[in-house]
């Protein structure tokens, strides 16, 4: 899996190169080939194909397709994230690129889900 991060004062964009399985903080997979964090005053996963018009309007001045994302909001700054190991840690949101993490450091949280036995990624 090659994934490449961008970030810029309006989001952080980590595009996952192909669409995958993702686990969350609901507890059952997800399809996407791009995280997206936006900042926000109220903290939000969205992973609809359909996202509020608002939502959808901050996608496009970013540049982002409407479709295959998985969004949090959250009230941080994008430039506000560390990469320890394949873990990308922002304040409140862990994405964990390696697959399920020994346990979950934060409320919010993301992690690619691994085929069983290969150490790949899910993907499609």
């Amino acid at each position: 899996m090659r994934h490449s991060l961008k970030v810029n004062k309006k989001c952080l964009l980590l595009d996952l190169g192909e669409i995958c399985l993702i686990e969350t903080q609901y507890h059952f997979p997800r399809l996407a080939q791009r995280v997206v964090v936006l900042p926000d005053r109220q903290a939000a996963c969205y992973d609809r194909l359909v996202y509020p018009p608002a939502l959808q309007k901050r996608l496009l001045e970013s540049g982002i397709p409407l479709g295959g994302n998985l969004i949090y909001t959250l009230p941080v700054d994008p430039f506000d994230f560390e990469q320890e190991g394949d873990t990308l840690c922002l304040p409140g949101l862990r994405i964990y690129l390696a697959g399920a993490p020994e346990f979950v450091e934060s409320p919010w949280y993301a992690y690619v889900r691994l085929r069983s036995g290969k150490g790949r990624a899910e993907c499609a």
